[in-house]
């Protein structure tokens, strides 16, 4: 399923019930075929134990009668029974203890599989589809709890199986009974059941329709509570607003809900006095019978029993399938995000060999999804092996769509990106990818150790040599600043689970260690010293410079004295190369480029600008 083909228009039917329903028991049976059998196999047990238990106490009820009557009752048939009776609690017992130990079981084995299986699947996903709307709709639906929803219908699923055989058994010994009342019996559940499934389909329906809604009373409670947004929160005393909108979010939410459990309240006290009424009125018919001689007393006991027994299952058996239907239409949430397919195709056979770093862009057009404007207009560009590129560029320029194109992030609309003078779809994602070092400019902050901080740049070789990660601090120049941490290496970074924090100039250090514990042959930085000041800035190019020689470099920078230490400079405005040289070419044509560079001059420094 590509983006542009989610929908949130399912109708909830039997043929999506049925289907998700199997789908489920194919996933369980999958995960532990040992413990789905045990579970089957206790469920059996117990859900007979009850039909035959009714059969003996009404024996048992009969020869009390006769004792009563002075008649001479079979001590041995007594005791027999009794025993028997003993025997079928112990047993009932028992299979409950081993259903409850292999429900257990089988919950942590789903739990995981199924969380794994969806989050699995999400590293599958390009950025285009965490970028849509819609998709984010489907994301939040699948992944909120995907294990524990997929369990509880499982769960749900397999106690209406039991109710199920314990009615069909109960039912059994009714019709063995009295063939005439019983039907009545079953009867009189059929409108209880199907009010449980309409409102069903509407609590499911209303769900999926509400998930956009339920994603803003998130986003809101994250502003009120993350820490990256609490000192603007709380700098233009935003809170008053913010949970006046949470609030009236949640209430128009409440609003479609009232309705529903008006609805299910209503219903649910006519279905249960119908069936209440009927249940009544089948036992007086039953009890008539017993009267006028047609059944016998002991039946008529053993029939009680059942009947009363078989209300409480059918009652018990009736909210079960409804829960487990209204989780099995929520399956749809799971399987749909399951099918999503990135937009990217990796096709590419080229997956060994190393890239020297040559790079050319011919004619390179790109449009976002869903936008009519293209970002990107006709982008012709040439790297050599070995250079060092800065692209510079008034905001909105195109920038990072044009570096993010060359990490594959998105594929090209128009147009070729071509490394080594081979177009990049022909080589293997997975491959292509290895052969970068991309810092993006959002600075993402690992909870973890600075070890391991900087070991995620390439974690398959360096996750646990401290050593290799100590070579690369040494060369990135960031020794000193992790000798003042509390730990060194080991210091856990983050306020989430650590406690000790960087500042952000610091965690753009750590980052950029991050990219160049890669052996790449392409290292592409996004604004990487956004939060240093100038000298810090000079010093981490400056190694940058010595770190990546023989290396192509790219980097994306605001700042003119970062640029001019690049080999060549690429001026990027409304999508389009506007300008290409060395700092002192560019500043001798003027242009736009020698426009930012005086506004710079002006704003940064005391310093004339060149002529």
């Amino acid at each position: 399923m590509k983006n542009s083909e989610v929908s949130d228009e399912v109708t909830a039917s039997w043929r999506l019930l049925g289907g998700n329903a199997w789908w489920a028991i194919r996933q369980t049976w999958k995960v532990s075929r040992s413990l789905c059998g045990g579970l089957i196999f206790a469920s059996v047990v117990s859900a007979i134990v009850p039909a035959l238990l009714t059969i003996v106490i009404g024996m048992l009820v009969n020869e009390t009668k006769l004792a009563l009557e002075n008649a001479q009752p079979e001590m041995a048939m007594v005791v027999q029974q009794l025993v028997l009776a003993a025997a079928m609690v112990l047993v009932g017992n028992i299979a409950n203890i081993a259903g409850q130990y292999c429900r257990f079981r089988l919950a942590d084995e789903l739990r995981l599989a199924i969380s794994k299986k969806s989050f699995e699947h999400a590293t599958t996903l390009d950025l285009s589809f965490f970028e849509d709307p819609k998709s984010q709709d489907i994301l939040s639906r699948a992944t909120q709890n995907p294990g524990g929803d997929f369990l509880l219908f499982v769960v749900d699923a397999i106690g209406t199986f039991e109710l199920a055989i314990q009615i069909a058994s109960l039912l059994a010994v009714l019709f063995w009974i009295d063939p005439l009342t019983t039907p009545l019996l079953f009867l009189l559940a059929v409108p209880w059941f199907l009010f449980r499934w309409y409102i069903a389909k509407i609590r499911f329906v209303t769900l999926r329709s509400n998930t956009t809604k339920r994603r803003w009373n998130g986003y809101y409670m994250g502003q009120l509570i993350t820490r990256e947004a609490i000192p603007t929160v709380k700098s233009f005393q935003l809170g008053p607003l913010l949970l006046h909108r949470f609030e009236e979010t949640f209430r128009e939410i409440m609003d479609v809900d009232r309705g529903i459990h008006r609805k299910q309240a209503l219903g649910g006290i006519f279905a249960a006095l119908v069936f209440t009424l009927g249940f009544l009125l089948v036992l007086g018919l039953v009890g008539y019978r017993a009267i006028a001689g047609t059944i016998a007393f002991q039946f008529l006991i053993t029939y009680l029993l059942a009947s009363f027994r078989l209300r409480n299952s059918v009652v018990e058996f009736i909210n079960r399938l409804s829960a487990s239907m209204e989780r099995a239409l929520g399956i749809t949430n799971l399987k749909e995000f399951l099918r999503a397919k990135p937009t990217l195709r990796d096709e590419g056979k080229i997956d060994s060999g190393r890239i020297r770093g040559q790079i050319k862009l011919q004619d390179v057009t790109f449009t976002y999804p869903g936008c009519q404007v293209p970002v990107l207009h006709g982008i012709n560009m040439s790297i050599s092996p070995g250079e060092t590129i800065a692209l510079v560029g008034p905001n909105g320029g195109g920038k990072t769509t044009l570096v993010k194109l060359l990490v594959r992030l998105y594929d090209v609309r128009k147009g070729s990106i071509l490394i080594d003078e081979t177009d990049i779809r022909e080589f293997k994602l997975g491959f292509l990818q290895s052969q970068l070092a991309y810092v993006d400019q959002q600075n993402i902050r690992f909870e973890a150790t600075v070890q391991e901080n900087i070991a995620f740049g390439d974690w398959q070789r360096l996750i646990d040599k401290p050593g290799e990660v100590s070579k690369i601090v040494r060369k990135v120049g960031i020794e000193n600043m992790i000798k003042q941490m509390p730990a060194g290496l080991n210091t856990r970074l983050g306020r989430l689970f650590g406690q000790f924090d960087l500042s952000g100039g610091q965690w753009q250090k750590i980052t950029i260690a991050r990219a160049l514990a890669r052996n790449a042959a392409i290292y592409i930085l996004d604004e990487p010293t956004a939060h240093l000041d100038a000298q810090s800035e000079f010093e981490v190019f400056s190694n940058l410079r010595d770190l990546v020689q023989n290396k192509t470099a790219i980097f994306i920078s605001h700042r003119f004295t970062t640029a001019r230490m690049a080999d060549r400079i690429f001026v990027i405005d409304e999508g389009r190369v506007v300008q290409e040289g060395t700092h002192e070419e560019l500043v001798q044509r003027g242009g736009l480029y020698k426009e930012l560079y005086r506004l710079h001059q002006s704003t940064f420094s005391s310093k004339p600008a060149d002529h």
